[in-house]
This record gives structure tokens, sequence and C-alpha cells, in this order.
């Protein structure tokens, strides 16, 4: 573990790492340590308890949040999405066939606010050209960087990374709930987990212990930019969620039912019971309205069609009596005196009497 820190502490003073280290196993911290500068100008060095803005980690907060609400069945996993948001909210590309599921996956063929190849970030910063980052504070703020767009494939075509997505299950979230995302995101996954130094303070606040990002640039470090004019004000559902290196231990642990330091994210074992008794009642009665839908079309089938007569089966046991062969028709004699009751069907000749 020593040669770790000196490690890490050579790279701190090259400006090649800032940040926290913390190593959990069992619920008990191996390793810990933190090296380098939360802030340049005025010489903070970082603290285990410094917060940093986790930029796409947050995305693990948001699906956590949305998959809370499908599982409390609030919102579906596989329902329209136009069901759901209202027009203002919906981009123009979205369709029947877009679900909840195809935004958590990546799947949904929706087009990105910005360039995910574009390592340098530069297509990601131009986005503030066209909104000033101090007026994005909600999920709705960032729907003009994205919502006239064209979708690049049809949904559940394809994977392909974007932050998009995540706006649009934040605003789903809204929608469903009628609270705002980030209190929804507050009561449901970081209060549960034990999350006390996570939020989405608004950069204008001054959050307390925050570091400062500063941009990885040719050059001396002494001339790197902060991010200060290349964040939102508020962190959004797709990024800039606040906390502290801690806070992703209890947030993993939650969500992995490990209640050592933190809450628990997962159902109770009797809480899975009951989902599993409710997932075979609904399973009887769909194989139950099943064999009724068969016995109808089996009815209806068997049923004779308007303005036919059906012929009646043969009774069991019995056989179809054999339609005789038509023949030359014979006159029966019938001698004098006697009676003609009928003719029979079959011709008879009676013997003449003298």
């Amino acid at each position: 573990m020593d040669e770790l820190r000196a490690w890490l502490d050579e790279r701190a003073e090259q400006h090649l790492f800032s940040g926290v280290v913390l190593v959990h196993r069992g619920g008990e911290p191996v390793f810990s340590h933190a090296a380098g500068l939360a802030h340049r100008g005025h010489g903070v060095p970082v603290r285990a308890d410094t917060r940093f803005a986790v930029a796409s980690v947050t995305k693990l907060v948001t699906a956590t949040a949305a998959l809370q609400l499908v599982e409390r069945g609030a919102l579906g996993l596989h329902a329209p999405l136009v069901d759901v948001l209202p027009a203002e909210h919906r981009p123009v590309a979205l369709t029947r066939e877009h679900t909840l599921h195809h935004l958590l996956s990546h799947t949904s063929g929706l087009t990105n606010y910005h360039d995910d190849d574009d390592e340098t970030g530069a297509s990601f910063i131009a986005c503030w050209d066209r909104i000033p980052t101090y007026h994005v504070r909600k999920p709705a703020d960032m729907l003009p960087l994205f919502a006239d767009l064209p979708a690049h494939s049809p949904p559940g075509a394809r994977f392909s990374y974007g932050d998009a997505n995540y706006i649009l299950i934040g605003l789903v979230i809204e929608a469903v709930t009628g609270r705002s995302y980030h209190d929804v995101v507050a009561a449901e996954v970081l209060a549960p987990a034990g999350m006390a130094d996570a939020g989405f303070d608004a950069l204008d606040t001054d959050p307390v212990r925050l570091a400062t990002g500063y941009q990885v640039a040719d050059g001396p470090y002494e001339t790197w930019l902060s991010n200060v004019f290349s964040i939102t004000a508020t962190g959004m559902p797709d990024g800039g969620m606040i906390c502290a290196a801690p806070d992703l231990v209890r947030l993993i642990d939650a969500l992995r039912g490990e209640a050592h330091r933190a809450g628990r994210l997962r159902r109770h074992d009797h809480a899975a019971r009951r989902g599993r008794t409710r997932l075979l009642v609904r399973l009887r009665h769909a194989a139950r309205r099943r064999r009724r839908r068969r016995h109808r079309h089996r009815a209806q089938r068997r049923r004779p069609r308007r303005g036919r007569r059906r012929r009646a089966p043969p009774r069991r046991g019995h056989h179809r009596r054999r339609p005789q062969q038509p023949g030359p028709r014979v006159l029966a004699r019938v001698p004098p005196g006697a009676r003609r009751v009928g003719a029979p069907r079959s011709p008879v000749t009676f013997p003449s009497v003298v």
C-alpha cells in the first residue's frame, strides 16, 4: 500500500492526478488516499471528504430512481413514452415505439446534443454558445439542444451512447411523480442509501468542500482553464451530481443490498417473495384467459355458418344407411279381392289365384 501511495503522490506532483482513491471490501475500508489540489488558485489540497462533480456517474443514480418507480408500478419499463411525457417535452423524433428501456440502454436511436466521439470536448462546450450554462437548472432547459434533431436509427436497432437519453429519463421521472427530478432522486436514492454529502447543489450557491474542475490541455498546468463556464449551473440527469468518495461506496453497497454502512435500495427477501407470488398469480390468470380464448375459438369454428344447415353427425354406435340404388319400376300384381294397402318399396309378385 505504501508503494501505491507513493505512486499517487508522484502523479499528483506531475499534475497527472488530483482526487481520492478509496477501496472497500466487506464494508470496511482497505485503502484510502487523497492527493492533488482541490483549488489551484487558493492552493487547497484534496482531502478524503472533498466533494467532486462526478459527471456521468450520475446516470447510475438516474437509472436507479427510474427503476424504483418501475418496481413500484408508477412507470412502465416497456410503455410508450408518448403516453407519459407532455407534448412540450417530446422531441420531434419520439414515436410510440420508444420506451424507457430504450433510453436506459442507449438504444433509442435519438440523436445526442453533442458529439460523443469528440475527445477534445469542443462539441460539448459549443452547446453553451446556444444556451448559457447559468440558464440550465432543470432537465427541460436542455431540450432546445436536441428536441428538433432527427433520429439516427429506429428504436432498439443498435446501441449508441447518448446523454440526451438520460435527459429524457429525468423528464419522465418529473412527469410521473409531479415533482422535480432533483427532489425525486434525493428521496428515492440519495437518502435511502445514506449519501449525506451527495446532491445537486447549484454552482452559484458556492457548495461546501467542492473541488474545482480543470480542462486538461497542452502546456503548463497553470494555463489550464477551469470548467466553470462549460458545465450547467445545476447537475442534470445525465451528469453533474456532487458527492464525496464515501458516498459512492454507500451507493454501491445499497444497490448490492449490503447494509454495512448504508441503507438498502434493493427489496428485502420477503418483498421479493411477495413479488414472485404476485407474478405466479398473474401467470395463472393469463393461462386461464388463454384457455378460455382457445375454447371460445374452437366453439366458433364448430358453429355453422349463417344461412347453411349443418348435418347432424351420426349417433355413436350407428352406421349411416346407404342410399338405395335406383332401378326399374315394376308394378306388383294384386290378387283379386285382396285389399291393397300400399305399394312395397321393392318389386314383389304375388301368385295368381284361380
